[in-house]
């Protein structure tokens, strides 16, 4: 039989494992000649999102295109635009916020 001191000992040692920190080493992808975004790139990723410049990228994407497994493409997207436009700025401004 365990002790209740044995007992405290273990789940303090089971505990202190499961929510200690482990120091790992970052993989270094130097070298590789990934592109960079430029710093003007970078500080328009914190730009706000605007109504026509969402309209115009989903303009500007192929029909018969679907984004996602869901089967919706962007002829129902163009199509119905005025019905969840709105909806889909709001989450997208969201997204971006």
């Amino acid at each position: 039989m365990f002790s209740p001191s044995d007992i405290k000992l273990e789940v303090v040692s089971f505990y202190s494992r499961l929510f200690s920190v482990q120091k790992w080493v970052r993989p270094d992808m130097g070298g590789l000649g990934f592109k960079q975004l430029s710093a003007a790139s970078v500080s328009s990723l914190d730009m706000e999102v605007f109504m026509e410049e969402l309209r115009e990228a989903v303009w500007g994407c192929d029909g018969s295109k679907a984004p996602e497994p869901d089967g919706f493409n962007f002829i129902f997207y163009k199509k119905d635009w005025y019905l969840f436009g709105e909806e889909i700025f709001y989450m997208v401004s969201k997204f971006f916020s």
